[in-house]
């Protein structure tokens, strides 16, 4: 190759310039303990260390909605093919370091960021509202609602009656998420208790996407019934009704009521129904529904 020290030269610089544009024109951070919001947020994934959690959900919460205009661009990153051809030219070098994310790692530490500041991203909801119809499947607009909490609710409630059928997924998975994002941290008990009124304006749309001919949206409704575990009285009676239906429509019925527990126990004749008849997937799932909802009533069908 001719030149070779050129091509490198031309080369690098192109790199640099890449770079100092990226750092001249991305905003400028809130900083806590000489950290910016972004260093924390890249801590906090994938860590698994309980001071660590508490360190970095202090310094977001600290921080606090003076996250927002960054974590609302993070949200909307984008990858132009330009983008990703200077982030491979930058990984094949070790000359010049430069922090460019891909825009799935900014969007998750948006999500990050949302859910880890809770009720006090409300400020947000809005324009999180407007970016849902354009949310791609990774569903990070959709989860950060759901962390949120209850004002991140209703946009994706609008959204189950979306035409897009990419919009109306995410949301059923967010709504499928939220009990278990929300018990699985020590930081969240005020958005587990608001639960209920989540389910008051979502258990109604819910049970019509229960009735959806798409079957993978009547899966994740169910999933997302069981998951609120709100309105037994109205949702038990339709997961039965599921159980009626094909084998796709079947296991997550039988999920969701599992979900549900003893308050899941008008279903009891149904899974008995079940148990003593042809069996659908795996008898397993069955069983174990039973289990979870009556131990006795299991104990009795000879369940062990």
């Amino acid at each position: 190759m001719k030149h070779p020290r050129r091509i490198l030269l031309i080369l690098l610089s192109f790199l640099l310039l890449g770079g100092l544009a990226w750092q001249v024109l991305r905003p400028r951070e809130p900083v806590y303990q000489g950290k910016t919001l972004t260093q924390w947020l890249r801590q906090g994934i994938g860590s698994t260390n309980a001071e660590d959690e508490k360190l970095i959900v202090k310094a977001v919460t600290i921080i606090g909605t003076n996250a927002l205009p960054v974590l609302l661009q993070k949200i909307q990153a984008t990858d132009s093919p330009l983008k990703l051809k200077f982030i491979s030219l930058i990984e094949r070098q070790s000359l010049i370091q430069l922090d460019l994310p891909t825009a799935y790692e900014s969007r998750c530490e948006a999500f990050g960021g949302f859910f880890i500041l809770g009720p006090l991203a409300n400020p947000a909801v809005p324009k999180l509202a407007e970016l849902l119809p354009y949310d791609d499947d990774s569903g990070f607009v959709a989860f950060s609602l759901a962390g949120i909490g209850l004002d991140g609710a209703l946009p994706l409630v609008q959204a189950l009656t979306n035409s897009n059928p990419g919009v109306k997924h995410n949301a059923l998975e967010a709504f499928g998420l939220m009990r278990s994002l929300y018990s699985g941290t020590n930081y969240a008990p005020d958005r587990l208790a608001a639960i209920p009124e989540v389910g008051k304006i979502a258990v109604r749309p819910l049970l019509e996407c229960l009735e959806s001919k798409d079957r993978l949206a009547r899966g994740e409704a169910a999933r997302a019934l069981g998951s609120l575990g709100c309105e037994p009285d109205q949702v038990v009676p339709a997961l039965i009704h599921q159980l009626k239906g094909t084998n796709y429509s079947s296991r997550p019925a039988l999920e969701a009521l599992g979900m549900f527990g003893p308050k899941a126990k008008a279903a009891v004749p149904a899974l008995l129904e079940a148990l003593n008849g042809p069996t659908f997937g795996d008898r397993s799932e069955l069983t174990n529904t039973l289990k979870k909802i009556d131990p006795a009533a299991a104990a009795r069908a000879g369940v062990k």
